[in-house]
């Protein structure tokens, strides 16, 4: 089961209603573990396309691309908020150096 940050909060991903990925949430996310459309589309097990479409705004997620989605950038090390004001995040537990920096 994947957890969810939502205002600072675990919840499981079967409680998890409607907070959904949104496009801009996914670029953040990919750009703090510098990763490409298609770094994320293979950890996720998708495709580049999908990727891409959905991050362009071009089409919405089905629900188990989602959660495969989601599942790829928790283990990379990304927490995803999303808060009840409507404001979404993204936050890492990787240090800097993961993105080719010195440590």
């Amino acid at each position: 089961m994947s957890t969810i940050m939502v205002e600072n909060n675990l919840i499981g991903q079967d409680k998890l209603c409607c907070w959904r990925l949104i496009p801009a949430q996914c670029r953040a996310a990919r750009g703090l573990i510098c990763w490409t459309q298609e770094n994320l589309a293979e950890a996720a097990g998708v495709s580049r396309s999908t990727i891409k479409d959905f991050e362009a705004g071009r089409h919405d997620l089905q629900r188990a691309t989602e959660s495969q989605i989601l599942s790829a950038l928790r283990d990379a090390g990304i927490n995803l908020i999303w808060r009840e004001d409507g404001t979404v995040g993204a936050t890492i537990r990787l240090s800097p150096a993961s993105c080719g920096g010195s440590s």
